[in-house]
């Protein structure tokens, strides 16, 4: 009787720990389910995060397309406004060309209603203006391209910076009214219409600064003339060196008459010869001078370093010309040595046939070719043209008919009987006469 209620006491102390432990159960699965809840809204906002960060990237990526699109844009309208700005300096070039044109025309209309004497004094300035035109027509040299590409390219800079100026409002101008620091920009535009219309033909050319061929026609081509520039100076330089080394030449016998007669007027025809095909070259040189002066107003120190050279280079040549023709002892070697001579002399022109040809590429030969080498003066020529001119070919004939008599009156030496050396005229000149 008494262990029923002790078993009764004990189940109820299991069931009753039994629901304990399913209570704990119970609250473990309702905070496991918690947990999960709480990964699962962690997961969520993660998810959220990335899509918003992707919508940012798309973003960025679109307004990154956006710009890239607007540079493109900006670009081509910068190249149709340069294009623009190019064409608009071509027809005012023109329209100057047409203005003075239409004043010679005028001037003659008006000279026809007036005396005969005035009729002539017309055909005189018509004469004045052709010679002006041959006169520039020595300009086709290696030197004087290059000049010309340099002042193109300087006009295409001052065209644009007259665009520029015209296209500012009026309202920002400086009026003549105020007291101001700075050149109203009328005037200032007029002067470089002044200064750059003196000179009439001078080209703009195609390619502007930064586009593709710039560095080919500027620093190619100046590399090229410095090339051949050398080229002729290591070709003159050996023919100077071989004539001062072969001073010692001699005959075995003297010659008869005509022989000296024949071998000395080839000397000095030669050496005259020489003298008059590097006239045109004194001319170009003086040329290259007056239009970078009356263009640009001063020189700049590579026109002024080619300028030295080329003056160098001339009176290089009438020497190096004397000493080959000195110690040459035939005719035939003396014609040969002018033929080799003047190869070396027109070296830069036969590096003109070349440029044109294609050889150093499309974009030089373009520019080589399509160039104006024909200009012409819009005023009379600078005071100082004609002195210089003439000083300059008083000078180089002057220089030749001093080498051309004394590699006339020079005698030829003879062999020492004695089998010893001869002496080398250069370095012994007066102990021939």
């Amino acid at each position: 009787m008494d262990s029923s209620p002790l078993r009764k006491r004990g189940q109820e102390e299991q069931l009753q720990q039994l629901g304990n432990g399913l209570a704990a159960v119970q609250n473990g699965l309702a905070s496991a389910q918690s947990g999960v809840t709480s990964a699962q809204n962690g997961v969520v906002s993660v998810q959220s995060r990335v899509q918003e960060e992707g919508r940012e990237r798309e973003g960025l990526r679109r307004e990154f397309q956006q710009q890239q699109a607007e540079m493109r844009r900006q670009k081509e309208e910068l190249q149709k406004h340069q294009k623009e700005l190019q064409q608009h300096a071509k027809e005012i070039q023109k329209h100057a060309k047409e203005l003075h044109l239409q004043t010679q025309l005028g001037l003659e209309d008006k000279r026809e209603r007036h005396l005969p004497m005035q009729r002539l004094q017309a055909v005189s300035d018509d004469l004045h203006w052709f010679k002006r035109q041959v006169y520039a027509a020595s300009l086709q040299r290696l030197y004087s391209a290059w000049l010309l590409i340099r002042l193109g390219f300087a006009r295409v800079q001052k065209d644009q910076k007259m665009a520029v100026r015209d296209m500012i409002p009026l309202e920002e101008k400086p009026m003549s009214g105020f007291n101001s620091d700075e050149e109203p920009l009328s005037s200032r535009g007029s002067s470089f219409s002044d200064q750059e219309d003196i000179v009439l033909g001078i080209q703009t050319p195609e390619i502007l600064p930064g586009q593709k061929g710039y560095f080919q026609v500027t620093t190619g081509w100046l590399l090229v003339v410095t090339f051949t520039s050398l080229l002729q100076l290591l070709a003159l330089s050996n023919m100077f060196a071989y004539g001062l080394t072969h001073g010692n030449v001699c005959l075995d016998k003297p010659m008869n008459n005509f022989d000296w007669w024949i071998l000395h007027l080839s000397k000095a025809g030669g050496t005259i010869m020489v003298g008059a095909f590097m006239a045109g070259d004194v001319m170009d040189t003086v040329n290259f001078l007056m239009v970078e002066i009356l263009v640009e107003k001063d020189a700049s120190p590579k026109a002024i370093f080619f300028l030295i050279w080329r003056i160098v280079v001339i009176v290089f040549v009438g020497i190096t010309n004397a000493i080959i023709f000195i110690v040459s002892t035939t005719p035939d070697g003396v014609w040969l040595m002018i033929t080799a001579i003047s190869f070396i002399t027109d070296l830069p022109h036969g590096m003109m046939h070349v440029a044109r040809s294609g050889m150093l590429g499309h974009y030089i030969s373009k520019t080589i070719t399509e160039m104006n080498f024909n200009l012409c003066l819009s005023a009379e020529y600078p005071w100082w043209f004609k002195p210089v001119r003439h000083v300059a070919h008083l000078v180089l004939f002057g220089l030749m008919g001093i080498l051309s008599g004394y590699a006339f009156l020079k005698p030829m030496q003879l062999c020492p009987e004695d089998g010893s050396d001869p002496v080398n005229i250069f370095y012994h000149w007066w102990e021939l006469f």
